[in-house]
């Protein structure tokens, strides 16, 4: 299933020759599923942000889960946001893959092009 998202990455120069990457996200709230539970919805995701250095091959990966309740589903302006942050590697060579899976519906993924 689609889950489309919009998102920007930041970085910012770490300790150790490290870099602090950080993920800000937001995903339109009528396209995560939600688990209704009583009179809440609970709305889960699994969100990842992997680092690959293509000149070492080095990854450097988090994966977090999030999860919100809600009194009502979320209408069409509304978004579930998000943020990842890790340390990496300093590297001029880094690509980034962001990824969302929705813990509701299995099969429903996201991914930056």
């Amino acid at each position: 299933g689609e889950m489309p998202f919009y998102y920007d990455v930041y970085s910012f120069k770490g300790d150790d020759a490290k870099t602090h990457v950080t993920v800000a996200a937001a995903i339109p709230g009528t396209s995560v599923s939600a688990r209704e539970i009583g009179a809440q919805y609970i709305y889960a995701l699994k969100a990842s942000l992997i680092i690959i250095d293509t000149a070492t091959n080095a990854i450097v990966r988090k994966d977090t889960i999030y999860s919100m309740r809600s009194d009502r589903p979320l209408g069409s302006n509304e978004h579930l946001r998000v943020h990842i942050d890790l340390m990496a590697p300093w590297t001029k060579t880094a690509l980034h893959r962001v990824v969302f899976r929705d813990l509701v519906t299995p099969g429903k993924t996201a991914w930056d092009n």
